[in-house]
């Protein structure tokens, strides 16, 4: 009788809420999961585009709610891998055949000295930089900002909430580490460090 009366009184529709809510987001991570079974194609986009639709309206109802910023995040995320894919395999594809290696050794007969170490990195720099100016690389930023956007509103919200996880640090880690590799050389310092951020608390947070 008790427990009837807690279902049916004020609380209740709260209660219910918060459980369909829990597993809305549970089946929404299953089904982006699925929808990028194989990320580096890009997915099933209807399926991928319905599940942040989805997201967007639980955020909607609550700005702070920590499974839905997850979600958005990652499907950000997902959605940069095709890009990402592409990206390594030119860079692979430009080491394999040479790219500017030809550049870092010496000429016959004279040493390689720390001033040509010096001309060659910079001049590695300077093409590096160049290829951020790619289709590509300009699409993987796009995609790789949001998501890092969402993955910070989500470790914070979680924190606050004492439900932070190592899959979500984790996740962060690896948003920011691609942003840091598809930036310019004068920026991706900082996403690089914000990186390896998440993977210190990653650490602490496993080793409790």
């Amino acid at each position: 009788m008790a427990g009837r009366d807690m279902r049916n009184g004020p609380g209740g529709d709260f209660i219910e809420f918060a459980r369909q809510e829990a597993e809305q987001i549970w089946l929404l991570d299953v089904l982006q999961r699925l929808a990028y079974f194989d990320a580096d194609t890009g997915g099933a986009q209807d399926i991928a585009q319905w599940c942040v639709s989805r997201w967007l309206q639980i955020i909607q109802r609550d700005p702070n709610q920590v499974g839905a910023l997850r979600g958005l995040g990652q499907a950000w995320l997902l959605r940069s891998q095709p890009c990402l894919a592409r990206i390594h395999h030119n860079e692979a594809s430009s080491s394999s055949s040479g790219g500017s290696s030809a550049a870092l050794i010496g000429a016959p007969g004279r040493p390689y000295t720390s001033v040509d170490e010096a001309r060659d990195t910079a001049r590695a720099i300077q093409e590096a930089d160049a290829r951020l100016h790619t289709a590509d690389y300009v699409e993987a930023r796009g995609m790789l900002l949001p998501a890092t956007e969402y993955f910070s509103r989500a470790v914070e919200n979680a924190e606050s909430q004492n439900v932070l996880t190592g899959n979500l640090l984790a996740l962060a880690a690896e948003a920011f580490m691609s942003l840091g590799n598809v930036s310019y050389s004068n920026v991706n310092e900082e996403y690089f460090r914000r990186a390896l951020s998440y993977l210190d608390d990653y650490g602490r947070l496993v080793d409790e």
